[in-house]
């Protein structure tokens, strides 16, 4: 805040206090002086009443919550500027990392869970889950002064994207991938916890634990389909349906004969066909879907249909390898009943090996 004075009538002062994020505000405090150099606060009659010291702060302090609102305000809009005009990715991260230096230098204004959450997004966005767990763990636990302070890293939507990330991040490393479950578990826990993707993360993580044992460990396997089948339950979509039915299908299972299976199935079709024709979607995964859905299905003609258009999205190669490592894992647990000289099943393996190259 700005302050200075001004000379007014009857030998009194105004006092003027301008605030530096609201520049046309302006707040006026006439007062006076006594025989003793007592400053006293005037009223609308020039009567001193009060010692002016206590207005004085009281004034100063109803400027911090205008300050924090505006500052505030401006980190989502300078972040959100930022998101939509990269162009460069490295040039990006060295962007992100000062709104981390921002957050972390004022953090009576900007350090809460809005302004937390949304530089985590934008970290997301760009797979640097690296720089999302460090930022995460280096967040301060307490703050006497401040209640919000201390709750934001406890916050059930920044913990859920740190265990995010920490499954992303793990590769190999069993012990980030356990550290994740134990923080989702956690927030399981919670009754007011209301982020219906926990229980597909925890799926998520089992089955890269399942792959990491060299698929042999059914334990892990089976983990992994409760925990996406919780997930497919408490809400219907394409992510945790399609993961589902995969990993059923890895327990030798097929839709024509296991009812469950093809119950799931039925749902996945009806999700994708809520999304409209193949041919006028621009989204990847959802193709990506509909094609590893024939595939568990064995509808051949309708997988080389969803393939031409994920071909034609021309998509990046990690997008590609991801289903890839979908499809090659569904059929290294099928027997091979298909007919080898079927049309459509030769064109199924172009382009099996066209995505592959």
């Amino acid at each position: 805040a700005v302050v200075s004075t001004q000379s007014g009538h009857y030998g009194r002062e105004t006092l003027i206090i301008k605030t530096q994020v609201t520049p046309n505000k302006y707040k006026f405090i006439p007062y006076t002086m006594n025989e003793l150099g007592q400053i006293l606060l005037s009223d609308e009659y020039g009567q001193s009443q009060i010692l002016f010291k206590k207005k004085f702060k009281e004034t100063i302090k109803n400027i911090q919550p205008v300050k924090r609102k505006h500052l505030k305000f401006f980190f989502h809009k300078d972040l959100r500027r930022a998101r939509e005009s990269r162009d460069d990715e490295v040039k990006y991260k060295k962007e992100l990392k000062k709104f981390e230096r921002m957050i972390k230098e004022q953090p009576e204004e900007l350090y809460c869970t809005d302004t937390i959450h949304d530089l985590l997004i934008s970290y997301r966005d760009i797979k640097d889950y690296k720089s999302m767990i460090s930022f995460v763990d280096s967040l301060p636990d307490n703050n006497a002064n401040n209640a919000e302070y201390n709750n934001a890293k406890k916050n059930q939507h920044i913990q859920y994207l740190y265990a995010f990330a920490l499954e992303r991040h793990s590769t190999d490393d069993h012990c980030e991938r356990d550290r994740a479950l134990e923080i989702l578990l956690k927030l399981m826990k919670n009754k007011d916890n209301c982020i219906t993707d926990i229980p597909s993360l925890c799926g998520r993580i089992y089955k890269s634990k399942y792959e990491a044992s060299g698929r042999t460990n059914v334990e892990h396997l089976d983990n992994a389909i409760k925990w996406y089948d919780q997930g497919f339950q408490a809400q219907k979509n394409l992510q945790a349906g399609i993961n589902l039915a995969c990993l059923i299908v890895l327990k030798g299972e097929e839709p024509s004969t296991n009812y469950r299976l093809h119950s799931i199935c039925m749902d996945i079709g009806e999700l994708l066909g809520k999304k409209g024709p193949l041919e006028e979607i621009t989204d990847y995964w959802v193709l990506a879907t509909s094609f590893e859905l024939n595939v568990i299905q064995r509808l051949y003609k309708h997988t080389n249909r969803a393939a031409q258009c994920m071909f034609q999205l021309k998509p990046e190669q990690w997008k590609l390898e991801t289903t890839m490592a979908n499809i090659r894992l569904i059929e290294s647990h099928r027997p091979k009943s298909e007919s080898v000289f079927s049309a459509d099943h030769l064109i199924y393996h172009f382009w099996t090996d066209f995505f592959t190259d």
